[in-house]
């Protein structure tokens, strides 16, 4: 089953809107399909990354690295409370988001 959604497009939004459909031989449908689902995606990702920060910074994740120093171990290799800490590649690049670039740890 599907839908119809209306939506409103300010002019500029619209003609880059038939620009890309017209270059790419795609409908606008199927343009604005697809990013909503992705927008959707990105949504759907930072509320389970906001549900599973304290998990995570309580296990000694806190950025990107931490995580794929883990993953590129194997999974036998989470930290646990008796685990060395990760060591930290600074908050520019953190996995949550949550501090400002400029802090440091």
């Amino acid at each position: 089953m599907t839908a119809i959604v209306t939506i409103r497009l300010d002019e500029a939004l619209q003609k880059r809107l038939t620009r890309l459909s017209k270059s790419t031989g795609r409908t606008r449908s199927d343009l604005v399909r697809e990013a909503l689902e992705r927008q959707l995606a990105l949504f759907e990702f930072e509320t389970a990354r906001g549900r599973t920060r304290p998990f995570a910074e309580r296990a000694g994740f806190l950025t990107d690295d931490d995580v794929f120093r883990v993953v590129s171990r194997g999974s036998s290799s989470i930290p646990t409370s008796s685990s060395p800490p990760l060591p930290r590649a600074g908050f520019a690049r953190t996995l949550f988001g949550w501090l400002p670039s400029n802090m440091t740890c």
